[in-house]
């Protein structure tokens, strides 16, 4: 068995390895996506909720202090609900971060193999075009050695 034979099991198990990282990566992006776009809802949520208050209060104007207070209340939930999501987000983001390291870092290993693989079936060429060539030197000095009509 060759060297490069030898050495395509390793590199299938790299490859596995990479496209695990690639699955987990993928997956680590999607929960960022999701988290950047539930916070986005919610800002919208805030506002549109603040515009509609706002409306509403001009409109009845003098409306009685809970209903302020209830109204500001709702607001600071919000808030809170917008800050949980920020830091939700940058969890997502440093999990996103590590992951694409390694997946980059499996990558090279899968890399490092190819150009293994690839030296490896380069010289095993090299020693079978040499043995070849061995081949077809020796066949053609018996063949002109054989066929001599001179005697000698």
């Amino acid at each position: 068995m060759t060297k490069s034979q030898r050495m395509k099991p390793l590199k299938r198990l790299a490859d596995n390895r990479e496209q695990e990282a690639a699955r987990a990566l993928a997956k680590a992006e999607r929960a960022l996506r999701e988290a950047e776009k539930t916070l986005s809802d919610i800002e919208s949520y805030r506002g549109e909720y603040n515009v509609r208050w706002r409306e509403t209060a001009a409109q009845a104007a003098g409306l009685p202090a809970r209903a302020l207070r209830e109204y500001q209340a709702f607001l600071d939930r919000l808030d809170q609900a917008m800050g949980q999501q920020r830091g939700r987000i940058e969890l997502c983001r440093k999990d996103f971060e590590f992951r694409r390291q390694a997946w980059i870092a499996t990558r090279r290993k899968t890399q490092t193999f190819d150009k293994a693989i690839e030296r490896f079936q380069h010289q095993e060429r090299r020693v079978e075009d040499k043995r070849e060539q061995g081949d077809t030197d020796e066949r053609g000095q018996r063949y002109n050695g054989g066929d001599r009509s001179d005697g000698t």
